[in-house]
């Protein structure tokens, strides 16, 4: 049996498509090591980046999905097998994963959800969360190109999916998503609102939206 490296473990997945139990890494919680968190909320690490084993895998049929996603509704099953049987994985998702697998593994996710129709939020995290893994390896225009995607999906979840809490932390990452992609005007318009809703927001969020506003600012003065 081949050695882990230490902080992973295996973890016994059922694929929610055609039934098969897997085996697939996932980083322990003791062994992450936090580095910091940009201000659109993308968690730094030193050593093991939980987002490198979020997506599960199956090695039967490759479905791909997160914890976030809904259940496969029977109407949709034998169409998404088919669709998944176009383009067979040759790759192993299922030992440890480094930049590439990782970036294949949400390019993956994300098919499965479009075909699957997840909710925007859904889609949006998976996009953000790919951006993430781009920045972290220094690729900034793959990073930028899923940023914009995951403001169009954050911006349709905003009017659609209604829930107070989360709406607002939906509008601090459209509104700082926007900063980072030098669309000010954008940026300024949901930054207002937050603003506006200051007593509002979860205190987790306040302190943000006062020190990226005053960012903005300071951009659009430069």
């Amino acid at each position: 049996m081949i050695a882990l490296t230490q902080g992973l473990y295996a973890k016994t997945i059922q694929c929610p498509l055609c039934g098969s139990e897997y085996k697939t890494l996932k980083v322990m919680t003791s062994a992450l090591r936090p580095a910091g968190m940009d201000a659109d909320l993308c968690m730094r690490y030193t050593g093991l980046n939980p987002l490198y084993y979020k997506v599960n895998i199956c090695p039967q049929c490759f479905y791909a999905f997160t914890e976030e996603f809904k259940a496969v509704r029977k109407n949709e099953q034998e169409e998404l097998k088919k669709e998944l049987a176009k383009n067979l994985l040759p790759d192993n998702f299922w030992g440890e994963r480094d930049f590439t697998l990782a970036v294949k593994s949400y390019g993956q996710a994300l098919k499965c959800a479009l075909f699957k129709k997840e909710k925007d939020s859904t889609l949006g995290r998976l996009c953000h969360n790919l951006a993430c893994v781009y920045r972290l390896n220094g690729e900034q225009e793959n990073e930028e190109k899923y940023l914009r995607y995951a403001v169009n999906y954050y911006e349709k979840a905003f009017t659609t999916e209604l829930n107070s809490t989360e709406s607002f932390t939906l509008a601090y990452l459209i509104a700082e998503l926007s900063r980072r992609l030098k669309d000010y005007e954008k940026a300024a318009k949901w930054f207002s609102y937050l603003i506006q809703n200051k007593n509002l927001l979860p205190k987790k969020l306040v302190n943000l939206v006062q020190e990226q506003w005053q960012v903005l600012r300071e951009e659009k003065k430069m």
